[in-house]
């Protein structure tokens, strides 16, 4: 499967539905974010909150402890002073959910979370200057610092404990639609 059929592309009209359905909010505005392989909605609800809708694309979908790997790192970083998005919980309380939709390609599976919003300025829109770059390192030497510490029983299961990697941390990268100013 091509990157450009596993990459959803769901309309707003789409994206309202499942945020009411599975997040039980009113929705005032979805307007759609940029992405590289997912996609995202930056979703107003009528009851004051802000929030990014975040459709995994099909493949990635299909890797699901990986995804709650990544869920859970972000709340982990959260936790710890970082300008981390953390999932919203579903009506039913779960952190994801697998949805069947058609997006063009047939019905396929998307893992579909809802996430809190960071406000800021989307990097396709930023000049690179040097003291973007600099702030950029700097949250990354953080964020590695912070991952230093005990991770989530999950990371075994993908392959990502420091123990499988020579006692070294974890040298993954963290996808960022959004840097925060």
């Amino acid at each position: 499967m091509s990157v450009k059929e596993s990459k959803p592309n769901l309309t707003v009209s789409q994206a309202t539905e499942i945020t009411g359905r599975l997040f039980g909010l009113t929705v005032s505005s979805v307007c759609p974010l940029p992405s590289y392989s997912d996609q995202n909605f930056h979703v107003v609800s009528s009851e004051g909150g802000q929030y990014v809708l975040k459709v995994m694309n099909s493949v990635d979908s299909q890797n699901l402890p990986l995804l709650e790997v990544q869920t859970h790192t972000m709340n982990f970083l959260r936790q710890r002073g970082l300008p981390a998005q953390t999932a919203v919980p579903t009506v039913t309380g779960q952190l994801m959910s697998l949805e069947e939709i058609d997006c063009g390609f047939g019905v396929q599976k998307y893992l579909v979370r809802l996430l809190t919003f960071l406000p800021g300025t989307t990097i396709v829109k930023v000049t690179c200057t040097l003291q973007l770059l600099y702030e950029a390192g700097r949250t990354a030497a953080t964020m590695d610092t912070v991952q230093n510490q005990p991770r989530h029983r999950l990371f075994s299961t993908v392959g990502l404990n420091s123990s499988e990697h020579g006692g070294k941390p974890f040298q993954g990268h963290f996808h960022t639609d959004m840097i925060r100013h």
